[in-house]
């Protein structure tokens, strides 16, 4: 028979068994829960080709997850983990750089680290890794290092092509003697080339980029251009643009630039998000149309104001002619391009002074001929010009340029010289013959 005390010793045994029953409960669901988790946290790795190692300083041990094999081509028996191996699949260029700074990680004297080096696959290949470790208190107080590595080759190998590109295109902007820039609105940065400030004469970093260091560099008599043309692309109006106009250098002076100016990107809404252009030097070229189109507006005026009639042609048609020509000739600028020489030789024109007019003189021998001729007017009425004519080369065409003088008053006065010497003539000799007369009668 159960005693009173054998009944509460039952109860409590009881209790007890419950309270373990509950407490294995619980840690068979943590123990499901950290399954689940290492289960997610294992495809979370596969997925994103990462994988984590830790080493318990006390035991010496490192631990490598099957990841870490999968991502350098092994399975996780082909190699026992130490570090003496994981040194020897570095790529020779990134063991010193590694190893120093492993080397502090463990002493202590880094919390943590973040480098990227390559390592040698079982293919014999190098892949790029991104290796982040730190320090992690175990509940005993122990300490274990632990790090993620992540697959970053692909990315590493865009990098490198990346720059290798922009290596190509700086040589190739510096090869030009060009400079470029790149604003990117959405992000808030403008990034100029190295070579962008040495067209200015600066050196990388002497100034500091920015929309309004451009605005104030401009030259004033061309700035008010440049903004409208900017801001019509970042409005959307213009996709892109062409322009030369004055910057500031260091010296203080300015420079001539073309610039060439795209829209690589635009929101919703057409506005532009990401403007790029480079800056070409064309000082020495801008001067020198600038200097011939002021030799040529002087040699206009010289030539337009000319008393002279003033004429480029050849047997064939006129080229250019003066106003001094149309007003000899009395033709209208219009009507010239159907007008040839001959049109106003007259027909009682000489034929040598004709064959001298008509003749093809090469251009290298630079002889220039002078002849005076008839000539004849729109109207008819005929006038004499003292023409003198050089030969040259116009539009790639072997032509003469001529400059011509009305004579007709001279030839006139000459011709009523003549006739009045004529006239004195015929006097002298009637009175010479007079004389004759006078003295065979004496």
């Amino acid at each position: 028979m159960n005693t009173q005390s054998d009944i509460t010793e039952l109860a409590s045994l009881q209790q007890r068994y419950a309270l373990l029953e509950a407490e294995n409960e619980q840690l068979r669901i943590a123990m499901k829960a950290q399954g689940v988790v290492q289960a997610r946290l294992e495809l979370a790795m596969y997925a994103s080709k990462q994988a984590y190692w830790y080493w318990q300083e006390s035991a010496n041990e490192i631990f490598y997850s099957n990841e870490y094999y999968e991502i350098l081509g092994y399975e996780p028996h082909e190699f026992k983990p130490s570090y003496t191996h994981w040194v020897s699949l570095l790529h020779p260029s990134d063991l010193a750089e590694t190893v120093a700074i492993q080397k502090l990680f463990v002493e202590g004297a880094l919390a943590t680290y973040e480098i990227a080096y390559r390592m040698r696959t079982k293919q014999g290949q190098y892949r790029w890794y991104l290796d982040k470790g730190g320090r992690l208190a175990e509940n005993d107080g122990e300490i274990v290092l632990a790090g993620l590595i992540t697959d970053i080759d692909i990315y590493k190998q865009a990098e490198i092509t990346l720059k290798e590109q922009e290596l190509r295109l700086q040589l190739a902007l510096e090869v030009a003697d060009q400079g470029m820039w790149d604003w990117n609105l959405e992000a808030g940065t403008y990034y100029h080339t190295d070579n962008y400030f040495k067209v200015l004469g600066f050196q990388t970093n002497e100034i500091n980029p920015s929309y309004e260091y451009w605005v104030e560099s401009i030259h004033s008599d061309d700035r008010e251009n440049a903004v409208i043309l900017e801001m019509e692309c970042v409005a959307g109006k213009l996709e892109q643009y062409q322009l030369e106009y004055r910057m500031r250098t260091k010296q203080g002076n300015y420079k001539w630039f073309l610039c060439a100016t795209t829209v690589l990107k635009r929101d919703e809404y057409g506005q532009a998000l990401h403007i790029v252009g480079v800056i070409k030097d064309v000082d020495v070229r801008k001067k020198t149309e600038i200097d011939l189109r002021t030799s040529e507006e002087k040699f206009r005026l010289l030539i337009e104001h000319n008393s002279a009639a003033v004429c480029i042609f050849d047997t064939e048609k006129y080229y250019y002619v003066n106003p001094r020509f149309l007003h000899t000739f009395g033709y209208e600028e219009a009507e010239i391009s159907k007008l040839s020489p001959a049109d106003i030789i007259h027909n009682d024109t000489e034929t040598a002074i004709n064959a001298s007019h008509h003749s093809k003189i090469n251009a290298s021998e630079r002889k220039h001929n002078r002849y005076e001729l008839k000539a004849i007017t729109k109207s008819g009425e005929t006038c004499w010009i003292d023409v003198t004519t050089l030969p040259t080369i116009y539009q790639d065409k072997r032509v003469n340029i001529a400059t011509m003088y009305d004579i007709t008053i001279r030839k006139q006065f000459e011709s009523e010289v003549k006739e009045k010497n004529e006239e004195l003539l015929a006097s002298e000799e009637e009175l010479r013959q007079n004389a004759e007369e006078l003295i065979a009668i004496n």
